[in-house]
């Protein structure tokens, strides 16, 4: 029995690890397979770096345009590669607070490196992701 459950625990965990988009070539990669058009913005990068103090890798604009039920739909996620995860869990805790302080019902999320947030369609292809 212990070895059936540590094949499945060996199994989850290797799953969970080929999924996550470890790097911005990842995510870029992996964005476009799902038909959204991928930039990086260097500006945006820079005015986070200013209003945290985090060193920043990336920071990814996702948008992908399609017709649901005869309407146009624009599905949109922003996310930023920190350089440390710790730096992602403060840089999002800071934009929630902030968020919240000006009546923003959006939230900003986080996972390992990455901090994101977008439409809910955005932020839910982006999560299959992780």
């Amino acid at each position: 029995m212990k070895k059936i459950l540590l094949a499945l625990v060996v199994l989850c965990l290797g799953f969970m690890i080929s999924c996550v988009p470890f790097s911005y070539d990842q995510c870029v990669k992996k964005m476009e397979k799902k038909d959204y058009v991928v930039k990086d913005s260097n500006l945006a990068s820079a005015v986070i770096k200013l209003a945290t103090g985090a060193t920043i890798d990336k920071y990814v604009i996702c948008t992908k345009t399609e017709e649901v039920d005869g309407k146009k739909v624009i599905n949109t996620v922003q996310a930023i590669l920190f350089t440390s995860s710790e730096d992602a869990e403060n840089a999002a805790l800071k934009v929630n607070d902030w968020g919240n302080t000006l009546g923003v019902d959006d939230e900003v999320k986080f996972s390992g490196k990455w901090v994101y947030f977008g439409t809910a369609q955005g932020i839910k292809d982006f999560e299959a992701l992780l």
